[in-house]
């Protein structure tokens, strides 16, 4: 699970940072109130403050709850500066039914576009995944400082569903491609 998971996330990176452009947009995405303009370690202590548990083993993992919905969160940090540089959430929960997966994904969308004040829209181009969402997060300028996507996916062996969410902040998105990260 976890291999998937930082597999998907690596894929999700790759995808932010060949469409992403330059900005020189001083606003950092937040998480929960805590800011992606945090060293990784810091912001690692404070999803723990929040009641996250980290994983023993491996502390780019945590577990808990986000919107009132049980998930695991996966923290990217750039290779040299250590800086957060997004963040992956999964469901905890397998579906077997996609349409109840896709009902929880689509409340997800709706908070979170409440929350960051911005549309998140359907990409129905996308085939990569079951359903898939984004919406770029803008400073009053219209210059983006941040993306959100939320997707349903299918594991094709297990036949089963899950949702998941992916934050970028695309200053320190930046810094991971200006540090050599893959």
């Amino acid at each position: 699970m976890k291999q998937h998971v930082k597999t998907l996330l690596a894929t999700l990176c790759l995808l932010i940072l060949c469409g992403a452009q330059r900005t020189e947009a001083q606003q950092h995405l937040t998480f929960q109130g805590i800011s992606f303009d945090n060293s990784f370690q810091a912001f690692g202590k404070a999803l723990v403050a929040q009641g996250y548990e980290m994983d023993e083993e491996d502390n780019d993992f945590f577990y808990g709850k986000f919107l009132g919905e049980e998930a695991t969160l996966l923290l990217a940090q750039t290779p040299k500066t250590h800086r957060t540089s997004s963040l992956f959430i999964s469901s905890a929960a397998s579906y077997t039914d996609v349409k109840e997966c896709a009902k929880v994904a689509g409340a997800i969308c709706g908070q979170l576009e409440e929350l960051y004040n911005c549309s998140i829209e359907i990409d129905e181009e996308n085939t990569s995944s079951v359903l898939h969402s984004y919406g770029f997060l803008e400073n009053e300028d219209g210059t983006p400082y941040g993306y959100i996507s939320v997707n349903v996916t299918k594991d094709d062996e297990e036949g089963t569903f899950e949702w998941n969410v992916y934050f970028s902040d695309h200053i320190n998105e930046n810094l991971y491609s200006e540090e050599g990260g893959e």
